[in-house]
């Protein structure tokens, strides 16, 4: 496992440095939530696009059909 060091202001430090330790594991946590979080996809998302592009590469002969005339569109 790896550690990540952060800075903080010397003042900021001492006016929690008594609550550092019941804040230390949230902290951890929410920074591996965000660091996840800008990792990109997660696994339902790469599922899904594998399966779409799996979709697009069976579909074969795939058509709108025939485009109809200005004046059939506007047919009443």
């Amino acid at each position: 496992m790896k550690e990540i060091s952060i800075k903080i202001d010397d003042d900021l430090y001492r006016r929690v440095s008594r609550k550092i330790e019941d804040i230390e594991g949230e902290v951890n946590q929410r920074v591996t939530e965000y660091l996840e979080s800008v990792n990109g996809d997660d696994d339902n998302i790469v599922a899904a696009k594998a399966r779409m592009l799996e979709l697009f590469n069976e579909t074969t002969n795939f058509s709108v059909g025939v485009r109809p005339t200005r004046e059939e569109m506007h047919e009443r």
